[in-house]
């Protein structure tokens, strides 16, 4: 018997895509829209879903275009879709290529929201009067969700940027699927058993955290049972369910609704973040305070130091006894009584000073006269005019002696130095 024929990863691909866009070349889908997006290029993305399954479906921007209808598709409505099947062969999957599109009417879970909303609404589960207030300043916040969510990463961090002396106790649950409402209504009734065993340690709000999703993916936030057990909690609670365009009944519900589960963790942390404002500015101002009163202090205490006072009394007495000084007739005697005289013999001392200084001047005077004329009698020139001469060798080097002249070369050429001039000769 021969076995199941082998494939590669890439053939199998090939043969269901080739199976599915020939044998499917066209088709026709009812369904709910779901996810619905527009990319920039104009070509619109979403979903089809019913109660149990979900396909992939793109409308490129030609076909949207040509379809009107299509501008009213939005989350929730009912659609009936022509088109073909197309397999991405990367990644093994497929989606619808619509071609054409008609509206339905409403989608099922659109319709059970609003119904169940404009219900939970008579029941007076939304009004204002009945919220309770959220805690100014929460010591623990229970935090419901699930476990390794980006919700829950992005609550603690900002907690643990922005809260002061806050605990945060985290009961994970499911919050999407069938079993989701049941969890998250056992997570409550998880919070206040613990309030019951730590009387100490209790929680002051409890927040309900998911992070973004369709219509169908945030549906556990709408079920009735858990909007009746919200309404009763003895607990003040805080919804922080998708993004801010997201609404479930649970935000409604709840004593305060936020759009995202950061926003809800800014919230909560807001009183703590104004009084550290708060804080910082009066250690701010009271720094300074104390900073201007210590100088102030510190310049008194150095105007009042004794080494001051001393100095202050030094310059005061010196400055009155130079007064004095001033003011004293002994001194003064000379200077008022006997200036005539004074000046009288300082005049004398004058013409005294000019006669000596004229007599060493005459003195210094024959001096030099004597020494210049031994000076010029023992000049070289003077020499040289009683006819004496000067050999040279290339006009630089004197012979001064007969081994001088020796060493010279026979045809050297000798300048001798009259008084008169230079003549030359020839060793020979």
């Amino acid at each position: 018997m021969q076995g199941p024929q082998s494939y590669t990863v890439s053939e199998f691909i090939s043969v269901v895509k080739e199976i599915l866009e020939t044998g499917l070349s066209i088709v026709q889908v009812e369904g709910e829209v779901s996810n619905l997006s527009f990319s920039t290029s104009g070509h619109v993305y979403f979903s089809l879903v019913d109660d149990d399954s979900l396909v992939s479906a793109v409308m490129f921007k030609s076909d949207f275009l040509r379809n009107p209808l299509a501008r009213q598709m939005k989350d929730g409505s009912k659609v009936c879709v022509t088109g073909s099947v197309n397999v991405y062969s990367k990644r093994g999957t497929f989606q619808i290529v619509v071609r054409q599109l008609a509206l339905k009417g409403q989608g099922d879970l659109k319709e059970k929201f609003e119904l169940l909303k404009k219900k939970l609404a008579t029941e007076g589960l939304f009004n204002l009067d009945t919220k309770k207030k959220i805690p100014f300043f929460p010591r623990k916040v229970a935090l419901i969700t699930a476990p390794n969510g980006a919700a829950v990463r992005d609550f603690i961090n900002i907690y643990a940027r922005r809260g002061v002396f806050i605990k945060i106790l985290v009961v994970p649950v499911l919050v999407q699927g069938e079993k989701a409402p049941v969890s998250i209504m056992k997570g409550l009734d998880l919070v206040l058993k613990y309030n019951r065993a730590n009387e100490q340690d209790q929680c002051d709000v409890v927040v309900l955290a998911r992070g973004g999703g369709s219509l169908e993916d945030l549906w556990a936030f709408n079920d009735e049972a858990l909007a009746y057990k919200l309404f009763s909690y003895p607990i003040p609670t805080v919804s922080a369910i998708g993004h801010d365009v997201d609404f479930v009944l649970t935000d409604y519900v709840a004593d305060l609704r936020a759009e995202t589960p950061s926003a809800a963790a800014e919230n909560l942390t807001q009183h703590q973040v104004e009084i550290l404002q708060r804080l910082s500015q009066l250690k701010r101002r009271l720094r300074d305070r104390m900073m201007l009163g210590l100088n102030a202090n510190q310049s008194q205490l150095e105007t009042l130091h004794p080494r001051k006072l001393i100095q202050y009394f030094w310059q005061f007495l010196n400055s009155y006894r130079r007064r004095l000084e001033t003011c004293n007739l002994v001194y003064r005697g000379r200077e008022l009584m006997g200036l005539s005289d004074f000046s009288l013999r300082l005049e004398e001392a004058v013409e005294m000073l000019k006669g000596a200084m004229t007599t060493v001047i005459h003195a210094h005077g024959a001096k030099l006269d004597q020494l210049n004329g031994i000076l010029e009698a023992t000049s070289p020139q003077k020499v040289l005019e009683r006819g004496y001469c000067l050999a040279k060798f290339q006009s630089k080097h004197v012979i001064l002696s007969v081994s001088d002249f020796d060493k010279l070369d026979t045809n050297a050429t000798l300048s001798l130095v009259f008084h008169d001039g230079e003549g030359l000769v020839t060793k020979t």
